[in-house]
């Protein structure tokens, strides 16, 4: 992963927290506070297993900017078909990744064309993608890596959050598995 202190300072803008330039640009792009000070409403499919604190906060930071975040706690069983037919205005993810290089480009594969829940279709990011994941050194991967991060970063398909703690909860009887997440 690559740290946010390590970010080009215009990329760090876009993700640091101002309201005040989130009603400009919302402003800008035509979407004026209502009589009641809502710009618009909305859904966000929040993942039950998923804090649902974390989800209510970003929506209260929605809030203040006119942007009215109905949080809709959706059970497993249909939070995953939703996603991937994409029949949703908002969804949350689990949490942002401290990850290596190597698993990045896993993890990434999220955003390309043909990604699972993916979106995106980005012929650009998809080129960077293929780039990275066919290097066959860690020094060419960590090298392409970065680029391909912050191209995404720059495009803002999604807001990280921060890391979250996360637990797993086994039976004794579970063999061969040593709390594995990913």
């Amino acid at each position: 992963s690559i740290p946010f202190e390590e970010w080009p300072e215009e990329i760090q803008k876009g993700h640091i927290y101002n309201p005040e330039e989130a009603e400009a640009l919302l402003d800008a792009a035509g979407y004026p506070r209502d009589a009641d000070g809502i710009r618009f409403k909305t859904k966000l499919m929040h993942l039950e297993r998923f804090d649902l604190n974390y989800a209510e906060l970003a929506a209260s930071y929605w809030k203040k900017i006119g942007v009215d975040v109905e949080v809709e706690v959706t059970p497993a069983a249909a939070w995953g078909p939703r996603r991937k037919a994409q029949e949703y205005e908002m969804t949350s993810n689990d949490t942002a990744y401290a990850v290596s290089m190597q698993w990045a480009v896993s993890i990434m594969s999220g955003f390309t064309t043909d990604g699972v829940n993916s979106s995106v279709n980005d012929p650009t990011y998809d080129a960077m993608h293929a780039a990275a994941a066919a290097a066959t050194t860690v020094e060419e991967r960590n090298r392409l890596v970065p680029d391909l991060v912050m191209y995404a970063l720059e495009q803002y398909w999604t807001i990280y959050g921060h890391l979250l703690p996360q637990f797993s909860v086994n039976q004794p009887w579970l063999i061969g598995y040593n709390g594995e997440m990913i």
